[in-house]
């Protein structure tokens, strides 16, 4: 993946360490669904940063659809 990224970004994107054994990805997440009822012209897209809160956002809008 690395490689990719050099190749067709000219950049790591996210930098990991030269390891072969990798204990914690970083997670780079982003979404426009973190404001629950927000109208299309209000959505945000951003970087999801607290992963319980997506958590409970995923749970709450699988009961609304």
């Amino acid at each position: 993946m690395k490689d990719v990224c050099v190749r067709y970004f000219n950049t790591t994107v996210i930098p990991l360490p030269d390891d072969s054994l990798i204990d914690h990805l970083p997670i780079l997440i982003f979404g426009d669904f973190m404001q629950i009822g927000a109208t299309a012209g209000n959505k945000a897209y951003e970087e999801i940063t607290d992963m319980e809160r997506l958590k409970c956002v995923l749970q709450v809008q699988h009961y609304i659809f």
